[in-house]
């Protein structure tokens, strides 16, 4: 996932972050960033839930102990070792997050980017307009006013 995002190893290379915002017409990085949101949302919602199975698997084995000295030292261990999964499935959890806020914030930059080049297109397009209109306006009202001027003569 860190190199379909964005390398952290580029992190001094404009050019490269610069590069992640633009997209070709077949939105190639758009779908990539859609994708890469939707399935770490999928993976959070997974590991979530195991990590609730697991607390609600270790809930009664931690109620009900072992009675011999070896059996609960065994015990001890076990439930240990659950709980050492647990924590390491809830790191794995939080770094689904962090990628997630990550491909959202590239996503959410790329469409600010594109959406910036498209009110710029359309403010050309009106700078246009407004020189077309400003040359023949004139042109038109004195051509309306010479037509008016011949038919009252």
């Amino acid at each position: 996932m860190e190199g379909l995002l964005a390398g952290k190893n580029r992190l001094l290379d404009p050019e490269y972050y610069d590069s992640l915002l633009t997209d070709n017409t077949t939105f190639t990085r758009s779908k990539k960033y859609f994708w890469a949101i939707e399935f770490l949302i999928e993976a959070e919602t997974n590991v979530l839930d195991n990590i609730n199975q697991a607390k609600h698997f270790v809930k009664p084995m931690s109620s009900n102990p072992s009675s011999g000295e070896i059996s609960r030292r065994v015990f001890v261990l076990r439930l240990k070792k659950h709980n050492t999964a647990i924590q390491k499935l809830a790191s794995l959890r939080k770094g689904f997050v962090k990628k997630q806020e990550e491909a959202k914030v590239l996503r959410d930059g790329r469409q600010r980017c594109d959406e910036s080049r498209a009110f710029t297109q359309l403010g050309e397009n009106i700078k246009i307009l407004t020189y077309v209109s400003i040359f023949f306006l004139p042109i038109t009202v004195c051509i309306s006013f010479w037509s008016m001027s011949d038919s009252l003569s």
